[in-house]
């Protein structure tokens, strides 16, 4: 069974974040920062890896350092010319990093959650 919090320990303080609350994770040096739909950021000890492996109904890889949360995926868009991609989340202002590679995967959840909508005629 999967963790319901994720947990920041900073100073012999404890923050917790529900993970029902995590618009996405994301990798820097060893340490990871949970995003919240709310902005607010907890800087967590996981790893990427542990955190896909363990949320993996939740949450989708959309880049080597980043989750999101499946359910708030809105559209992705990915340009051949410069090789870079990004993601749009429901609640989330700026995009969020997506790879090459990842694109199929996240086109193919996108059809999923949104079968009837215009914006996955494109994809």
């Amino acid at each position: 069974m999967s963790r319901t919090t994720v947990v920041q320990c900073l100073g012999g303080k404890l923050k917790e974040l529900p993970v029902s609350q995590v618009a996405y994770f994301e990798a820097s040096d060893k340490l990871v920062d949970a995003h919240g739909i709310d902005g607010k950021v907890l800087v967590i000890t996981d790893t990427i890896a542990c955190l896909e492996a363990e949320f993996a109904d939740l949450f989708v890889r959309t880049h080597r350092s980043v989750l999101v949360a499946r359910r708030l995926l809105e559209s992705v868009d990915y340009s051949a010319i410069n090789s870079n991609g990004t993601v749009k989340l429901l609640g989330v202002d700026h995009p969020i990093k997506a790879s090459r590679r990842e694109v199929p995967k996240i086109r193919d959840i996108l059809k999923e959650l949104w079968p009837d909508d215009d914006r996955t005629a494109f994809l």
